[in-house]
């Protein structure tokens, strides 16, 4: 199985989106969706979200409904379904340990044969845990995820070798 690990602000939105969330924040834009989804279609990649949106995502429904992030989580995942892309799961991390955070996803599912991430951000421990060489890097400045990107993303997913960033 191939791996996105997905941040959303600087990757799916940018700094002249015009759309909103339903809590009021930045929301995420068509055309980075649009890019995503043939990232998903050629590679055939699922979606880990690593985002700070992540924070209302819970397997358990009732807890789900109870969360203040639920309107945004749900907007988003509404958005991303519309272009036929399923988030799968997050990791479980803090908002300074994101690499670490990957890092243990992986540990915990060793039958991920490939995977990437796109992150507009550079945390600290991105060295630490290796993620470096399969991070496909956005600007939240200059549009989040482009066609540009397509090309980085789909080596990284298709033709690295394994390395889960230990």
């Amino acid at each position: 199985m191939k791996i996105i690990f997905l941040d959303v602000d600087g990757v799916l939105n940018y700094v002249m989106c015009k759309a909103k969330s339903p809590c009021g924040a930045i929301g995420v834009e068509d055309s980075c969706i649009e890019v995503l989804a043939k990232i998903v279609d050629e590679s055939g990649a699922c979606i880990v979200l690593v985002s700070s949106w992540k924070h209302g995502w819970n397997d358990d429904i009732e807890k789900r409904k109870a969360n203040p992030f639920i309107e945004d989580l749900t907007y988003l995942v509404d958005a991303l379904y519309k272009h036929g892309i399923h988030i799968i799961d997050r990791t479980y991390d803090g908002n300074g340990d994101r690499g670490y955070g990957i890092s243990e996803w992986l540990r915990l599912h060793p039958d991920i044969t490939e995977w990437a991430v796109i992150d507009d951000d550079m945390f600290p421990d991105y060295i630490q845990y290796n993620i470096i060489p399969r991070l496909v890097q956005t600007s939240f400045y200059t549009g989040g995820l482009k066609e540009e990107h397509i090309e980085q993303c789909l080596h990284i997913l298709n033709t690295m070798e394994e390395d889960h960033g230990s």
